[in-house]
């Protein structure tokens, strides 16, 4: 629960003791969640630099640190490399079955990191459009995908442009995959646009 504790810090700053003690140990009673708090801010401290954790009476909170989370931001520079490991869910595998609450705030952090990396891939996507560079839109289409599967627009553009670049049966591949997850996962059809361009690339 002491690495618990650090990613929680990593990923939403500055943060009261109490609600730290709560999140973690909910199940046990309040002195009990609060010494055990206690206990995993001393382990991160013995295991970390001196100056990274800061705590007072009400707050803690890190300072000094950089993680890959500050990437996504930088991700919206078409000249960033990006991959398809950026796509994986936040702290992924990683999971305390006995504290129901920061299961439910895992899941919440988990929605709103992705969020804001499909809002960096989709700037990232107008930029190479305004540069005209068709290898970087590939790629940044492609890992836009990995995040958000059922986007029907990024698959037409990337459908586009695979038939632009004289590879139809790797567009006719992408819509068929795009169709069959659309039905399976979400009970959907493509939108009539779709159907349209899937029939002329027959």
């Amino acid at each position: 629960k002491a690495e618990a504790l650090l990613y929680y810090l990593t990923v939403e700053g500055k943060e009261n003791r109490e609600k730290l003690a709560g999140l973690l140990w909910g199940e046990k009673d309040e002195l009990s969640a609060y010494n055990n708090f206690r206990n995993a801010l001393y382990l991160l401290r013995r295991s970390l630099p001196e100056d990274i954790i800061v705590s007072d009476r009400r707050v803690v909170f890190l300072q000094n640190t950089e993680t890959d989370l500050s990437s996504i931001e930088a991700v919206k520079d078409p000249s960033v490399p990006i991959s398809a490991e950026m796509c994986d869910d936040l702290l992924k595998g990683f999971d305390i079955p006995e504290s129901a609450e920061f299961g439910e705030w895992l899941l919440l952090a988990r929605a709103r990191m992705k969020d804001k990396l499909i809002e960096s891939l989709k700037y990232r996507i107008t930029s190479c459009y305004d540069i005209e560079d068709d290898e970087k839109l590939q790629k940044s289409l492609e890992v836009l995908l990995l995040a958000d599967p059922f986007d029907e627009d990024s698959v037409l553009e990337l459908i586009d442009l695979y038939c632009r670049q004289g590879a139809a049966p790797k567009a006719m591949s992408l819509f068929r995959e795009f169709r069959s997850r659309l039905k399976n996962e979400m009970w959907l059809e493509p939108s009539s646009r779709a159907e349209e361009l899937f029939r002329r690339m027959l």
